[in-house]
């Protein structure tokens, strides 16, 4: 019994951790996009590695490593957010196809050779680099991490072969400027010494061409040590070394020569890149009483930061979900009308400066119906109105001048703003006909945006869609309403036939998957359609009537006015300009919600 009880005790924490290391892995995601602006997607590493990027923007981080023993959970945070950020500034700075060129130039062993290189190049260049792009927490998670990994290497008198030694040295002077221990191998030591400047120059190049070329020539220094070694034993036994050290961050870790590094808590400029220079200057390979290395304190302010970090990134994460899912095109909504095919299109964003010059005209026209709108929205409150029936009012009953409404009734909201706005637009080609020196296509197109950015301020939910054919339809905006989406309409063009009463259908069929009391369509058209009969126009139009939703047919041109108002009925108007048709379609819009 107590050990199913421990069982269970042991799969609840275990899932416990899982689930906040996905949040880790989210609050990455979300800090990768506020500084590429761009989108990578976060994953666990596989053990026994760290963390890797890929050419296609994915970063692995560990979730548990040998690195992490003895690091409180705040330590261990900012190590996985460090080990992020690295990865990140590969993705900002390193340039992964140069690998795959010189993977098809070299043979298998030299190209080991020379990714090893390679990568050690950039991690020290990515990370002299970073002050660059990040600040703050991050930079300090990287330097953390840097550090931590740092004092958990082996000392260079306990890497049991010259290329190792070499390599590891490599890896402490990128990382910090200073070696750890004693070279046990001549030749290690002196390759190191060959390498160690044109190591630096790499490190402080900002072109991946000269970093690639000097990793070249360090590959070449250190021909003699890796030519005579076993690189899948070497690489085997490299990744033993640097992954079971279990030394903590303490005063007083030892560093080359035996002498020791003094970590300090005072800010003094005590970089990577001045004791790689103190180095080649001094031509040493060990440390003076003066080397140091600046402590990095992790504090309950880190993890507070990193806590509320993450809680918003699964936060956001959600309303990005949620956003994606409505701007999505809901394929399962069909139209309960036969038609030949039914096509979704998606349409392209236009340019926000041309969409701003564009609508500029219209500014007035359009502030003054969202006033209107203000007012009609904030007079629909609870009120007392004067009434025969009702609660008795003390003070009418028994005031001299007599009137039959001496009763009280509180009114309830009508909740005229909880409502969806459906506009569809014909697409056929006969919209290209001009009506008073201007497209009807452009008439409808700039009638539909006014619409849109009239209602934007108030959150109302706005779907435009336009149609032609047998049934094509182009989605503009997919309820939200974005200034971003806004600017697809510009890109508005008419050609083939028109289907209205597929195209109504499907329109209803969009407004009843709304959860909103209130559904209004509006139908922007010039004429009867080419495919079915008015009287299917009719039809549909009178079927979402008894739904209760409120439908307005908007004629543009004089082709078939009496036919299209046969079809719409008395909600409908006929327009040949944007000005007239915005100012007379939006008193009949007002005088519509104002009903319900």
């Amino acid at each position: 019994m107590w050990l199913t009880k421990f069982m269970l005790q042991w799969i609840h924490i275990f899932r416990r951790c899982k689930i906040l290391f996905e949040k880790e892995l989210r609050n990455f995601e979300r800090i990768f996009r506020g500084i590429t602006g761009k989108r990578c997607e976060c994953f666990p590493e596989t053990p026994p590695e760290l963390g890797h990027t890929d050419e296609n923007a994915h970063i692995y981080v560990a979730e548990n490593h040998e690195y992490y023993k003895g690091l409180s959970i705040a330590e261990q945070k900012m190590f996985r957010l460090g080990v992020f950020t690295h990865e990140m500034l590969h993705q900002i700075f390193s340039n992964f196809s140069l690998l795959q060129r010189m993977a098809e130039r070299l043979d298998e062993k030299e190209y080991q050779v020379f990714a090893e290189c390679n990568n050690l190049v950039e991690d020290a260049s990515i990370e002299f680099m970073a002050s660059n792009v990040i600040k703050g927490k991050l930079l300090k998670a990287l330097q953390f991490s840097i550090q931590t990994i740092y004092l958990n290497t082996p000392e260079l008198q306990e890497i049991p072969s010259p290329y190792q030694q070499f390599i590891c040295a490599l890896v402490q002077f990128g990382d910090m400027g200073i070696l750890k221990g004693d070279f046990t191998f001549p030749e290690s030591k002196e390759c190191f010494n060959q390498a160690a400047k044109l190591f630096d120059k790499a490190v402080e190049s900002q072109s991946t061409i000269v970093r690639k070329n000097c990793a070249v020539k360090i590959m070449e220094i250190a021909k003699p040590l890796w030519e005579k070694e076993d690189l899948e034993d070497k690489s085997k036994s490299i990744s033993d070394l640097f992954g079971s050290s279990s030394k903590t961050l303490t005063k007083g870790a030892s560093c080359c020569d035996g002498k020791s590094i003094k970590i300090h808590e005072d800010e003094t400029e005590n970089s990577a890149s001045a004791r790689r220079k103190k180095y080649l200057k001094k031509k040493t390979s060990g440390a003076d009483d003066n080397d140091s290395i600046h402590v990095i304190v992790i504090t309950s302010e880190d993890l507070d930061w990193l806590t509320s970090a993450e809680d918003l990134a699964v936060k956001r994460q959600g309303e990005e979900e949620k956003q994606n899912q409505e701007d999505a095109i809901d394929k399962s909504i069909r139209p309960n009308i036969s038609v030949d095919r039914l096509r979704n299109l998606d349409v392209e964003c236009g340019v926000e400066e041309e969409y701003k010059n564009h609508m500029a005209a219209y500014r007035p026209i359009i502030n003054s119906f969202s006033k209107t709108l203000q007012r009609i929205f904030q007079n629909d409150k609870s009120e007392v109105v004067k009434k025969k029936k009702g609660k008795l009012n003390i003070e009418r009953y028994y005031a001299p001048r007599k009137t039959p409404r001496i009763f009280d009734r509180r009114t309830t909201p009508k909740n005229i703003k909880d409502m969806a706005i459906t506009i569809a637009i014909d697409e056929s080609g006969s919209m290209t006909a001009e009506e008073m020196g201007k497209k009807r296509t452009r008439i409808a197109k700039e009638v539909a945006l006014c619409f849109a950015e009239a209602f934007s301020p108030f959150n109302v939910p706005l779907y435009v869609f336009g149609y032609h054919d047998d049934v094509t339809h182009h989605h503009y905006i997919k309820w939200r309403n974005t200034k971003k989406e806004r600017t697809k309409l510009l890109v508005y063009n008419c050609y083939g036939c028109n289907h209205d009463a597929a195209s109504i259908n499907y329109a209803v069929e969009l407004l009843k998957s709304r959860k909103e009391k209130h559904k209004l369509l509006i139908v922007i058209t010039d004429g009867i359609p080419s495919i079915g009969e008015p009287l299917d126009v009719q039809n549909e139009v009178r079927k979402a009537r008894k739904m209760g939703f409120a439908v307005l047919g908007v004629a543009i041109g004089n082709d078939a006015t009496e036919a299209i108002k046969t079809m719409y009925g008395k909600d409908f108007f006929h327009v040949t300009s944007t000005e007239t048709a915005f100012k007379n379609v939006a008193k009949i819009i007002s005088k519509m919600i104002q009903s319900w």
